[in-house]
Parts: C-alpha cells; structure tokens; sequence
C-alpha cells in the first residue's frame, strides 16, 4: 500500500486518538467539545459534531483518492 493511499485509513485512529486523550487531559478541542456533549447528552452538539467529523473523513478521502490518481499513473482512467 502507497504512503498516499495508507493516509487516508490513518486519519479515524488519529481522530480516535485524540478523542481519548481529550478525555484524559482536557484541552480546547473538537474532541473535548464532543467528549462533554456526549456526557452532558447535549444531542445537538454530538449530532454536529458527528456531522463535521463525518465531512473531514469524507473531505479527506476524496483528496487521498484524487491525489493517488495524479501520483500513480497505474490507476488512471484512459480517455476515450
């Protein structure tokens, strides 16, 4: 697996990551903001959250997939 394609499955653990140590060492963060909504069952702010996260992945992967066709020029697709 590239380094560009290994990116895009890296990015969840970090964010996983980041959740865990924002519920050990409090910062201001995403995923402190997150973190106390769940335990404060503020529902609107862990659906946004959610929602905003869900975009990054989703922002994230759809770069990784385009930069992998600029840097790789086995997957690129024949024009007709």
């Amino acid at each position: 697996m590239s380094p560009c394609a290994d990116s895009s499955s890296v990015s969840p653990t970090a964010f996983a990551g980041a959740s865990t140590a924002a519920a050990v060492r409090p910062s201001s963060g995403l995923s402190t903001r997150l973190v106390e909504a769940v335990q404060n069952r503020n529902y609107p702010l862990v659906q946004g959250s959610v929602l905003v996260i869900a975009g990054l992945f989703i922002g994230i992967n759809m770069g990784v997939e385009l930069l992998y066709g600029l840097i790789d020029a086995r997957v690129r697709r024949k024009r007709a």
